[in-house]
């Protein structure tokens, strides 16, 4: 997999958007969503250089659920500008939030995400979801 950049749209070819973090630091970006435990196969050690060769210094690996969120945090704790989100993916919100509350405070695990609301037809119970992070005593690592 490789990736390679388009200065027109500021998209990578792996599927992620990616934004400039500031137009005046000379075209390094921020990829604020990939999934660099699901690289379809590629070597991940080549798309992560692929994604540098093309000037994304800083990756945000987004965990859905309990396993993807270790696995995400897994390979940010092994490489530079590489962070992690706990994430409880709307699609399994009926796991609940107790599942990633774990990783929520560990280094390198700067956000909690894949937590929207998706409104997509048949495919997330909306209702469920709103209700467990209503209900649920999320810890403040701060």
């Amino acid at each position: 997999m490789s990736i390679e950049r388009d200065t027109t749209n500021q998209t990578a070819s792996a599927g992620s958007t990616v934004r400039s973090s500031n137009q005046q630091t000379g075209g390094e970006y921020t990829d604020s969503h990939c999934h660099l435990y699901d690289t379809r196969g590629a070597d991940l050690d080549q798309v992560i250089d692929d994604a540098r060769a093309a000037g994304v210094t800083t990756m945000i690996n987004v965990g859905c659920d309990a396993t993807t969120t270790a696995a995400a945090i897994d390979i940010a704790n092994r490489y530079d500008g590489i962070y992690a989100t706990a994430g409880l993916h709307p699609h399994d919100a009926i796991d609940g939030v107790a599942t990633i509350t774990e990783f929520i405070g560990r280094p390198k695990v700067i956000a909690v995400g894949e937590c929207g609301l998706d409104w997509f037809p048949d495919l997330s119970l909306v209702d469920l979801f709103i209700g467990i992070f209503t209900r649920s005593n999320v810890p403040n690592p701060a």
